[in-house]
């Protein structure tokens, strides 16, 4: 059994529906239909409430397998903007963090907690230590390194802990010098924490516009200095399904469906008999809505010659949209920054 469907089983076991199990999170409904989906695996915190609510023995290293026994990962969404460093009074997604991040737990407005922070970590003259550099995505739900490295498209912060006095903190880029031709490190951010603080919260959605390399973190104090290791960073902007609902010059909105090969377990799980085929799955109708970004590239087939793709102008594509929205079709929607960057129709025999 599929970690999805251990999940699965064991909250209708307890009767909560997904919404319930996602207020009780403090995640949308949608995270928790891709972790039961086997679209995504909860990390961290949100894994610990998992185990304690629903009484499961749950692994976050569970790999997800598809029919093809390739291994699948979610890709979240980066929000876009700088680099910003928030000690004590942080607001991360709307979501209030408590005042004291250096010496508690991070606990959002609803009492759940959301990021584990060392409180043994050691006041005044300790030695500086840099204790613990972790990547969360925009759910809050800790980011692991994939076999290309850190996805920065995931990446929305990342917290640092440290014992004893940082009166700095410096962020480092180093390029790959094939991307770049010069392996000359970059200054990303230079802050300086509280007086007494133990930890720093970082807005990392910057990460999303360098496509590969590493980064590394530096505390200072005085002529004390501490460097983290270094972290390789990739940029795979994350791309989902969806039956689009609207579009206008500057935003689409869309409804994320899933495609099931046909026969699968997936198929079989879902009550859907077929041989050799595919079906669309949409649980349910949830619409969103993104900005299209400048240089936004449409993608159609071509239904009146052999279904060939090609590119046409965001007129054009408004247009197509118009004349088949009796037979609407589902488009890969691929997203960066949290903007649509390329819309490319799905061909449906």
């Amino acid at each position: 059994m599929t970690l999805g469907e251990q999940l699965k089983q064991a909250r209708e076991k307890k009767n909560f529906s997904q919404e319930e199990l996602a207020d009780y999170l403090g995640v949308s409904r949608q995270a928790v239909s891709k972790w039961e989906n086997n679209l995504a695996v909860p990390q961290g915190h949100n894994m610990d409430v998992l185990q304690k609510v629903l009484e499961l023995e749950l692994s976050p290293k569970q790999e997800l397998i598809s029919e093809k026994g390739e291994q699948k990962k979610w890709r979240g969404l980066a929000v876009a903007g700088g680099w910003v460093v928030s000690i004590l009074a942080a607001a991360l997604l709307g979501r209030g963090l408590s005042d004291q991040l250096r010496a508690q737990d991070v606990y959002d407005s609803e009492g759940a907690q959301k990021y584990q922070v060392d409180t043994s970590a050691a006041e005044g003259d300790a030695l500086l230590e840099l204790c613990s550099v972790r990547f969360y995505d925009e759910e809050q739900n800790e980011v692991l390194a994939e076999e290309d490295g850190y996805n920065t498209a995931v990446i929305d912060s990342v917290l640092l802990q440290w014992t004893g006095t940082a009166e700095s903190i410096q962020i480092y880029y180093l390029p790959s010098p094939e991307d770049s031709g010069d392996s000359g490190e970059e200054l990303f951010l230079t802050k300086k924490p509280a007086e007494g603080d133990r930890a720093a919260l970082l807005n990392a959605s910057v990460l999303g516009s360098r496509q590969r390399g590493q980064i590394y973190f530096e505390l200072t104090c005085g002529e004390e200095r501490v460097t983290s290791e270094h972290y390789t960073i990739c940029f795979q902007p994350t791309t989902v399904l969806a039956y689009i609902h609207g579009c206008d010059r500057e935003t689409l909105s869309f409804d994320e469906v899933e495609w099931v090969e046909t026969p699968s377990a997936r198929a079989t799980e879902l009550g859907v008999v077929a041989d050799g085929g595919f079906y669309i799955h949409n649980e349910e109708e949830l619409v969103e809505e993104l900005p299209l970004a400048g240089n936004c590239v449409f993608i159609v087939c071509d239904w009146e010659d052999s279904y060939e793709q090609k590119q046409v102008s965001l007129s054009r594509f408004l247009r197509i949209l118009e004349e088949r929205k009796d037979a609407p079709a589902p488009y890969h929607l691929e997203l960066s920054d949290g903007k649509i960057i390329t819309v490319t129709e799905q061909y449906v025999p």
